[in-house]
């Protein structure tokens, strides 16, 4: 057999099989109470007072890459202080029909599996939900509240298990850190009173991750399973000979093409030097979920599909069709690029934050930023970063909040400063015109499975 791999264009080949998404972005939700506790919650982003930094490029050295005990601190979220810990880990049947406490924050947020969220919970109802699920089993159920309609008591609604590892009650309101495991579809929700209070529950489907077996399993050859590993792509040519498909029609659903295929693209989009990408097709999925920049709405259309193979096509269509700027969401004006993307905390580029108020933000870290302005002197007040002091960051377009510019409070530290931005506070640019998605419409049915002459 003789090796023709290269005589496949891999974006060609993929492209040739899937339409085209459109749509608008959501607009992003402006937070006016940051999180500092010394600021009133009507505190206006827009404001220019303060210092500002005048230069329309800021950098970091791009040897300056954090330690491993750098990155591990964030991961703790030390800032939330001393909590008690819980045991166990609860696995649910896929498929199967659970009753559990359901919280929905004031503030949107869009939990994948796999993903870390800490929460302070101030209102009755939540402090309530986590309350009992920490009595009971410490599992409940997060949806978010931009997708979520009080009014209907039914709801076909995508939402993510969460599992409280460690939490603690204060004169703040009930803290929490959880973990995101299995997803879920919300068939219906009620309203029962416990111990003189009322909290939400939701009877729940867990859904299945559906992993398929190799599309030509039907006519795989007994001689050709010693070049399997080796030569994989050699021998599903040579199988596909007996169907009425081309090898590449296969391949597209081969999941070990797709996820080599999607960390080649994610390596070359945003060039990580620490950030260390899953070879299992379901973690991959969800760990890029959060890592391309794409709004909750797509987020919650992509938790709707059960199989990784489906997940990671289009993330590559994605990919694809996005160009390398980051742009202000409100103005447009680049704010940075891909390649500027880095990894401060061990679970990657992404990370999940709460401030003194309860409210959450999504944050990519970036070494280098430009058009943007630091607002007022670095404070080390509830940093998310310990050893590093926190400034506000705007757009010098619009003056719309962006994220936070930290600082290293010590010489010892590397990096000496990098920016932290919202993910709702950014879009992309894309080549296709895309964006939104409706990937339960663009990939069912799309395939079969061989037919044989």
């Amino acid at each position: 057999m003789e090796d023709d791999d290269q005589n496949y264009s891999e974006s060609e080949n993929f492209d040739s099989d899937v339409s085209e998404i459109d749509g608008p972005f959501p607009s992003a939700v402006r937070i006016f109470s940051l999180f500092r506790e010394a600021l009133p919650p009507n505190h206006d982003d827009n404001s220019t007072d303060g210092e500002s930094t005048d230069s329309d490029e800021q950098l970091m050295e791009p040897s300056a890459f954090p330690d491993d005990n750098t990155r591990t601190l964030p991961c703790e979220h030390k800032y939330l202080g001393e909590l008690e810990q819980i045991r166990g880990r609860i696995i649910m049947d896929d498929d199967s029909i659970q009753k559990i406490p359901l919280l929905i924050p004031s503030n949107p947020v869009m939990l994948v599996p796999g993903q870390t969220v800490p929460l302070i919970e101030n209102q009755e109802s939540g402090i309530n939900v986590l309350k009992y699920a920490v009595e009971s089993d410490h599992i409940f159920g997060i949806i978010s509240s931009a997708f979520w309609d009080p009014n209907k008591k039914v709801s076909n609604a995508v939402g993510t298990t969460a599992e409280i590892y460690e939490y603690a009650q204060t004169e703040n309101g009930f803290i929490i850190k959880a973990k995101g495991r299995q997803r879920f579809k919300i068939l219906k929700v009620t309203s029962e009173l416990m111990n003189d209070s009322y909290i939400r529950f939701a009877f729940i489907k867990i859904q299945p991750e559906v992993r398929l077996n190799s599309v030509l399993d039907g006519v795989q050859l007994p001689s050709l399973n010693k070049f399997r590993t080796s030569q994989r792509f050699k021998c599903m040519r040579r199988e596909s000979c007996q169907t009425r498909w081309p090898a590449w029609t296969y391949r597209n659903y081969d999941e070990k093409y797709l996820v080599d295929r999607v960390k080649k693209k994610v390596a070359e989009h945003c060039k990580f030097k620490n950030l260390v990408l899953p070879d299992d097709p379901t973690s991959l999925s969800f760990q890029l979920l959060k890592i391309v920049p794409i709004p909750q709405k797509m987020v919650l259309e992509a938790l709707q599909l059960n199989s990784p193979i489906q997940r990671l096509r289009w993330l590559l269509f994605i990919l694809d069709s996005q160009t390398s700027k980051l742009l202000c969401v409100t103005c447009k004006t680049s704010v940075g690029y891909h390649s500027d993307i880095f990894s401060m905390s061990a679970e990657g580029p992404h990370g999940t934050y709460v401030n003194s108020f309860g409210y959450v933000h999504e944050l990519i870290t970036l070494k280098k930023v430009k058009n943007t302005y630091a607002q007022g002197p670095p404070e080390t007040q509830y940093s998310w970063f310990p050893g590093y002091a926190w400034s506000i960051l705007s757009c010098k377009s619009c003056q719309y909040h962006l994220g936070w510019k930290f600082t290293a409070c010590s010489d010892n530290l590397t990096p000496s400063e990098f920016w932290g931005i919202k993910n709702s506070s950014v879009t992309v640019k894309n080549d296709k015109n895309m964006e939104t998605s409706a990937p339960t419409r663009t990939f069912r049915y799309r395939f079969r499975g061989p037919r044989f002459h």
